[in-house]
């Protein structure tokens, strides 16, 4: 998978081979691929992306010792289980979206899965080396939602856009910008 993602030395193998297929649809701000036409691709990336979710829902995580939950599958955990097992179809109340960085060379950085909680369905997200993935799951999940993704079972898309102003990643940048100010502080009182 990481032969996928952006690279220190400027590599970047999902955004190049996409760069190279005919676009689907295209506009200033993205431009939507059509995975059908790449073998594997599609079916890759959506069960990378339902894994790293499912394994944020069911494990055990710790943050200065404490005992967090980083998402929640709720019900649809058991289906996924069963999806990731090979014994079942991916499950029908979600849709899993992959936004690609159209720069060349986006945040070096990972940020954990996390969520949101919308009207009826919740939103989760997490980011590595220039790939966002989003999954949108429950009843009232925005309808654009699976068309748009690479779950859909028509025809998978990914999307390649501008991860800039990405909320995941301003909120990651502004925790940097936070973890860099209380060093400087801490190395002021240890000089004190």
């Amino acid at each position: 998978m990481l032969a996928n993602c952006a690279r220190q030395d400027g590599g970047f193998g999902l955004r190049n081979i996409l760069v190279q297929a005919n676009p689907f649809h295209q506009e200033e701000e993205f431009t939507i691929y059509d995975l059908c036409h790449l073998p594997g691709v599609a079916d890759q990336r959506l069960y990378f992306g339902a894994s790293v979710f499912w394994r944020a829902s069911v494990g055990q995580w710790k943050d200065h010792g404490r005992n967090i939950r980083l998402i929640s599958l709720g019900r649809y955990e058991e289906e996924f289980r069963w999806y990731l097992l090979g014994e079942a179809q991916f499950p029908s109340k979600a849709a899993l979206v992959l936004h690609i960085s159209k720069e060349a060379q986006p945040d070096m950085t990972v940020a954990f899965p996390c969520t949101n909680r919308d009207s009826g369905f919740f939103r989760h997200k997490f980011y590595v080396l220039g790939l966002s993935f989003i999954m949108y799951v429950g009843n009232r999940m925005p309808e654009n939602a699976m068309v748009g993704s690479l779950s859909s079972k028509e025809s998978p898309v990914a999307w390649l856009c501008s991860l800039t102003d990405d909320s995941l990643l301003q909120g990651v940048a502004r925790l940097a910008r936070l973890a860099k100010m209380a060093r400087g502080l801490q190395s002021l009182v240890d000089v004190a």
